[in-house]
């Protein structure tokens, strides 16, 4: 059975201006197991570079999984292997 989120279910873990920053981030999220979404990538792409009159685009996740992306999102870079 699936479970049905209402808005209040999800929290803004990133902001930014450009869209394919933001997908960067939901991808990182999704590649970790937390389901994440991009919000407002079209009011920004309509309003150009007035993209912080709607305060960027967001990427958002469930609230039971806030700290745990913020942890992901704030961490540094994972050093490639030689």
């Amino acid at each position: 059975m699936s479970t049905a989120y209402t808005p209040t279910d999800w929290v803004t873990v990133a902001q930014t201006v450009w869209p394919h920053e933001a997908h960067t981030i939901a991808g990182m999220l999704r590649e970790h197991g937390i389901e994440a979404i991009v919000a407002d990538e079209f009011l920004v792409n309509m309003q150009g570079f007035a993209s912080h009159a709607v305060g960027g685009v967001k990427v958002r996740v469930r609230k039971v999984d806030e700290e745990r992306a913020a942890m992901i999102i704030n961490s540094p870079p994972a050093e490639p292997e030689e």
